[in-house]
């Protein structure tokens, strides 16, 4: 029988050094307890010979279905990333349309003339060369704290 440090344990059984803990604590795994002055410290009893106690029945359950999660959500992401694809090649043939369109309705609408900026007309002459109307700025309203304290005006 060779005695062994918990560090050890866990790299031979493949887990962690909390889950050598754990196995110590519940029984599955012999090991001695000793003291030091930095506090208690564990020794594995290792026998080759002996067989390790399995994790228990519930863990591969619950591992088999943690990775049926992860796949299914990994499957889930893709199909979310394919989608997203698909619709910024949407939002770039819209793009590229609506440019199209802009650009032959430019060509379309005759160009403004000095004539037809004096004299009312119908048609899309008129409205290009409507001048635009521009709301006027809301007041600039003071913060929430300046209006506290007294500071500030009041919202309109």
């Amino acid at each position: 029988m060779e005695r062994i440090s918990t560090a050890e344990a866990a790299r031979r059984l493949g887990v962690s050094t909390q889950t050598v803990r754990r196995r110590i604590a519940a029984g599955t795994l012999r090991a001695e307890r000793q003291k030091r002055p930095q506090g208690p410290y564990f020794t594995v009893l290792w026998d080759e010979s002996e067989p390790v106690a399995a994790p228990p029945a519930g863990a591969g359950a619950e591992l088999a279905g943690l990775r049926a999660e992860v796949e299914r959500l990994r499957i889930e992401v893709e199909r979310r990333n394919e989608a997203e694809h698909e619709l910024r090649v949407l939002l770039l043939r819209s793009s590229e349309a609506v440019e199209r369109l802009t650009d032959q309705v430019t060509r379309l609408l005759p160009a403004p003339s000095a004539e037809a900026s004096h004299e009312p007309s119908h048609g899309a002459s008129a409205v290009a060369s409507m001048p635009e109307s521009h709301p006027e700025p809301e007041p600039r309203r003071s913060g929430f704290w300046a209006r506290l304290r007294g500071r500030g005006h009041p919202a309109p």
